[in-house]
């Protein structure tokens, strides 16, 4: 076998990997900065929510609600409630972000994922896992049908 029959088959090899090294180039230096953002804007939002955690509630009846009138807000900017002693309810955009993100636990997983892509010198070549899974169920579906 020569040298370049061992490195064509070393490259193939390599391109058949789902897990490829990441190259720094400008478009992916743009990727992880914006990314780097993200999560400093989405860590500030959560820490703020939960220093506010004695001015506000949630319950499956009312769903969010602020404990002093003028309603603060976690999202897109966190802001503290009015001064008034009045119940409010929260807005719509705040029972959703602290529904889906902060009662259910997908900041744990955004925070992750998101350092994951920061500092993971590999990527996942998206198109080569969905033809193994393409070729998975075909060959599971021609399996059943024998």
């Amino acid at each position: 076998m020569s040298m370049n029959e061992s490195s064509t088959q070393n490259v193939e090899f390599q391109n058949q990997n789902l897990l490829m090294r990441r190259h720094v180039d400008k478009v992916a230096l743009i990727s992880r900065v914006a990314v780097a953002l993200l999560l400093i804007y989405y860590i500030w939002i959560l820490t703020s929510a939960w220093s506010m955690i004695g001015l506000w509630w949630w319950s499956p009846e009312a769903g969010l609600t602020w404990s002093s009138g003028g309603p603060g807000r976690f999202f897109p900017l966190p802001a503290l409630p009015g001064w008034a002693t009045v119940i409010t309810p929260g807005l719509p955009i705040d029972n959703v972000f602290y529904l889906v993100f902060m009662h259910c636990g997908i900041w744990i997983a955004w925070i992750a994922l998101g350092l994951l892509y920061l500092f993971s010198p590999y990527r996942v070549d998206i198109r080569l896992l969905l033809d193994e899974v393409r070729t998975r169920l075909h060959d599971r579906s021609q399996n059943e049908t024998r």
